[in-house]
């Protein structure tokens, strides 16, 4: 159905209803266009450098198309990001305090690394418990002083 809507001037404006539908978009399902376009890129050219038609990444962007794990490959080196930045946090992707995490973490010397990891497994068993679990033990450090 088109809807007719006078403007007050001479003629019409035509309003298709997917047109109406697409501008309330509030939420993407993904971060993809948000990227492309802080990089400067068109559909045209952000398809041709990840090898995706432009009319199928247009429908990727908004949620029309499933995104498959071959796409974000694709998109992630086209657009030189992370494969989780291009998924919105609510979609398993990471959140900027995340992404800072994930960046420290890679940049630390192997040692620091270790240690890390062994924080991390030590603590496995309290995950999703919302229990608080102090870092040193407060027994020992009472006896020590």
């Amino acid at each position: 159905m088109v809807k007719i809507i006078s403007d007050g001037m001479a003629g019409n404006v035509l309003q298709f209803p997917t047109m109406a539908r697409k501008s309330k978009i509030e939420r993407f399902p993904n971060r993809i266009r948000e990227l492309r376009e802080q990089a400067g890129l068109s559909l045209e050219q952000l398809g041709e450098s990840a090898g995706i038609h432009f009319s199928n990444l247009a429908k990727i962007e908004t949620g029309a198309r499933e995104i498959k794990e071959h796409h974000l490959d694709q998109l992630a080196k086209a657009l030189g990001f992370p494969k989780a930045d291009l998924l919105n946090p609510e979609d398993g992707g990471l959140t900027p305090e995340e992404r800072a995490l994930v960046e420290t973490y890679r940049d630390l010397p192997a040692a620091m690394k270790k240690t890390f990891d062994s924080l991390r497994e030590s603590h496995q068993a309290y995950r999703g418990t919302g229990e608080i679990v102090p870092m040193v033990d407060t027994d020992s450090e009472r006896k020590r002083a």
